[in-house]
C-alpha cells in the first residue's frame, strides 16, 4: 500500500482498513505523510528550522543550593531543640542536687542522701528526652518524661501506635531505666 495521507490518523485508518479486506494476509504500509495539509510548511521549510537546547544547569545548580541551605536550617532547628533539652535536663540536675547531704557514718565512708537519686532521675529523664529529639519517629516535644527512682513516666499526646511503641521502646532502653509508665494518648 503505498500514497500520501495529510494525517497519521488518515495512514493508521488506511492500514486497518486494508487489514480488514476480506482475503487480505499482510499490509505492507508506504503511505507518507504530507506534513504541508497539517503543520503549514514543506519540507524545503523544514531545513531553515533551529533546534535551541536550553542550558538550565545553573537554575538546577541553584534549586540545589536552596535546598540543601533549608536542609541545613532545618537540621540547625533540630539541633537547637537538642540543645534545649539536654540543657533543660542539665538544670532538672543542678536543682536536684543543690540541697544534697553528706552523711557520714560510723565507718567514716560517706552516703550521699536521696540527691543521688534525684540526680540519677534526672539524668534518666534528660537522656530519655535527648532520644526522643534525635528520633524521626518521636514528636519528642510534646512527650512529657518524669523519672521516679527509675520509673519513667510518659504522658502526651502521640500520632500514632506505632509513635508510641517507639516512644517506649526508647524510654525501655536507655541506661538506669528500671520501667516504663505509659500514659500516652493517641490523637485522632
Amino acid at each position: 500500500m503505498s500514497g500520501v495521507a495529510a494525517s497519521a490518523a488518515e495512514r493508521t485508518e488506511a492500514a486497518r482498513l486494508a487489514h480488514t479486506a476480506h482475503g487480505v494476509k499482510s499490509v505492507k504500509n508506504n503511505i507518507t505523510l504530507d506534513t504541508t495539509a497539517t503543520s503549514g510548511h514543506t519540507k524545503a521549510d523544514d531545513k531553515d528550522l533551529k533546534i535551541v537546547v536550553k542550558d538550565d544547569t545553573k537554575e538546577t545548580g541553584e534549586k540545589i543550593k536552596d535546598a540543601t541551605k533549608k536542609g541545613a536550617e532545618k537540621t540547625a532547628d533540630g539541633a537547637k531543640k537538642v540543645g534545649s533539652a539536654t540543657k533543660h535536663g542539665a538544670e532538672k540536675t543542678v536543682d536536684a542536687v543543690k540541697d544534697t547531704k553528706v552523711v557520714v557514718k560510723d565507718d567514716t565512708t560517706p552516703k550521699l542522701e536521696a540527691a543521688g537519686d534525684k540526680s540519677a532521675d534526672a539524668a534518666i529523664t534528660s537522656a530519655v528526652k535527648t532520644k526522643f529529639l534525635g528520633d524521626t519517629q518521636v514528636a519528642g516535644m510534646k512527650i512529657n518524661v518524669d523519672t521516679h527512682g527509675g520509673v519513667v513516666t510518659l504522658t502526651g499526646n502521640v500520632k500514632s501506635e506505632a509513635e508510641k511503641a517507639e516512644a517506649i521502646r526508647l524510654a525501655k532502653n536507655t541506661t538506669g531505666v528500671k520501667s516504663v509508665v505509659d500514659k500516652l494518648t493517641i490523637q485522632q
